[in-house]
């Protein structure tokens, strides 16, 4: 499977007929590989291939039961306040960064990685099918007591978004409203912080490198790691590995 990201917008675009902004939508297609468009002006697109399964795993988080009536050709547009295509293309680049850093080596890694692209692709998207109601109280409610005992026991392994709403079945508007009825946070929040969590007993018990325990862990921007940590803990994670490790430096 396949996701187009466009990186410059054309001042007119048109896919099977459709006039259509690419600032805020792009046509998917989720069945053979070519898509018939026509532009006035020229198109700079990212195309980015994942494994089928990984990639269904994530359209079904964010459609759910909807998305085995998309048909062939559909639209994905942007939610207010969410990154532009022209954003999450650059998003990606970053991540191709850290990939030909020679970084990313463990299979966690590169798991995180797949994980944190297909994130960028579809944080934020939205079409007709995804329109349902969210679910009752009492629903939100059970979800919130079942992600929190998923989280508690994948402490070293926390899952990400898609795999949290793949374990219990549920798309990501309702684990949306009850992670805020249930932790007044969002889930992204609330998984970024049991993430830095997780480096920081890796690096106390000094498991591994610095780098390897962000990639590990899905945090691909280095810089930005180190100070989301500090501001957890106090401290550089490379300061966490220094005293566990008994070493006058790194």
């Amino acid at each position: 499977s396949g996701l187009g990201l466009f990186h410059s917008i054309p001042s007119d675009f048109k896919t099977l007929g459709r006039s259509i902004d690419l600032a805020v939508s792009t046509p998917a297609r989720l069945q053979q590989s070519e898509v018939h468009s026509v532009s006035t002006g020229p198109i700079d697109v990212m195309i980015i291939t994942f494994e089928q399964a990984l990639f269904e795993r994530h359209l079904q988080t964010h459609m759910h039961d909807q998305a085995a009536r998309l048909g062939a050709d559909w639209l994905l547009r942007l939610l207010p306040g969410t990154p532009t295509f022209q954003e999450r293309a650059c998003a990606m680049e970053g991540l191709f960064g850290a990939l030909l850093s020679n970084a990313i080596t463990s299979p966690s890694a590169k798991h995180r990685l797949q994980e944190c692209a297909l994130h960028i692709a579809f944080d934020g998207l939205a079409t007709d099918a995804s329109s349902a109601p969210v679910a009752s109280y009492a629903t939100r409610r059970r979800v919130a007591r079942a992600a929190e005992k998923v989280l508690r026991e994948r402490l070293d392994d926390p899952p990400s978004l898609s795999e949290l709403c793949h374990a219990l079945n549920v798309p990501e508007r309702t684990l949306h409203a009850a992670f805020h009825e249930g932790f007044g946070m969002a889930p992204k929040a609330y998984l970024r912080a049991l993430r830095l969590s997780a480096a920081h007993m890796r690096l106390r018990c000094g498991k591994g490198s610095v780098t390897e325990a962000a990639t590990d862990l899905g945090f691909f921007h280095f810089g930005r790691f180190a100070g989301e940590y500090r501001a957890m803990f106090g401290e550089p994670p490379s300061e966490t590995l220094r005293r566990a490790l008994g070493m006058g430096s790194i």
